[in-house]
């Protein structure tokens, strides 16, 4: 099911047999299908020439590619070897002697007479060719989606970060200690950029709203002491991302406070990666997290958040 707010990709593929239709019984967008033995099967919801199609539901959008030689209705432009009356007709740009062509050169359309003294078919670049003295269509691969999510007026916005590490606090120049206490850990990240170059909305960026999952989620907080000591004019503050705009923060920080298992937090927190996530809200558009060092999973053990290297 391709929900408003997945962020999971699931892929269902499956694989069809080819549907053989004899030429003399059947016609699709007008081209023949070339004769074959055997009958032909169909299965409801199934497509009739694919071999292998497939399906995929990821941020609320749902995505399907098929192969075939037919292509499908209101097709964008008409394939090679197909009629066509102007060249703005074709994918390729090419309409010569009323069959869309891979060059300027004439060539044979689909399922007409091909072998020598005759122009090569118009497919046969790709995977179509001439055989039994007929030019076979090429196998195509087309693909479609339909958004059924808030973001469907525009691709999602795309938080980048990375994280940094963690600490169990930490003892300033001038004042008391700061300490995230037993069982707890300060982790640190970095917010590279805000991505919404393809979007149709603005974006109000809320860091409040960054949040890592663990029994509940744990929002950043911009109350903690590291703002002010330690992040001080490089905190990640609220923003609002134009449509069609990108914010790069070169980078901004934002902290939060996590539960451990181990009494020394920063021990355990230093070998756990946090992905971060983004509680948008109704008036939102659709919103991602994109971690753009996603292998790395262990961080200097820096017991210290002085010792952290903001980068």
């Amino acid at each position: 099911m391709c929900g408003p707010g997945a962020n999971a990709l699931v892929v269902a593929p499956w694989a069809i047999p080819p549907r053989y239709v004899p030429a003399s019984t059947r016609t699709d967008a007008g081209v023949s299908v070339a004769a074959r033995s055997g009958d032909v099967h169909r299965r409801p919801g199934a497509a009739e020439y694919g071999d292998y199609n497939g399906a995929a539901c990821a941020l609320g959008t749902h995505f399907v590619a098929w192969a075939s030689s037919t292509p499908p209705k209101a097709a964008a432009c008409t394939v090679l070897g197909l009629a066509c009356t102007a060249v703005s007709q074709c994918c390729s740009g090419n309409c010569v002697g009323g069959t869309c062509a891979p060059t300027a050169a004439a060539c044979t359309a689909n399922n007409a007479a091909c072998g020598p003294g005759l122009p090569p078919c118009c497919s046969a670049g790709l995977s179509g060719r001439c055989q039994g003295g007929v030019c076979m269509p090429a196998i195509t691969m087309f693909t479609s989606s339909s958004c059924v999510g808030p973001g469907c007026n525009g691709l999602p916005v795309k938080i980048k970060y990375h994280q940094v590490g963690a600490c169990n606090g930490y003892s300033p120049a001038v004042g008391t200690g700061h300490s995230a206490g037993p069982n707890q850990a300060y982790v640190f990240f970095a917010i590279e950029s805000i991505d919404n170059s393809l979007g149709t909305s603005s974006f109000a960026f809320d860091p409040a709203r960054l949040f890592v999952q663990q029994a509940t989620k744990v929002y950043f907080d911009s109350g903690l002491s590291v703002y002010a000591d330690i992040f001080k004019a490089s905190a990640v503050t609220a923003t609002t991302v134009a449509a069609g705009a990108t914010v790069n923060f070169g980078p901004s920080f934002g902290a939060l406070v996590v539960t451990t298992t181990n009494p020394d937090g920063s021990t355990e927190a230093n070998a756990t990666r946090y992905p971060a996530f983004y509680d948008a809200q109704s008036s939102d558009p659709l919103v991602t997290t994109l971690d753009t060092n996603p292998s790395r999973t262990s961080w200097p053990n820096t017991q210290d958040c002085l010792a952290i290297t903001l980068q």
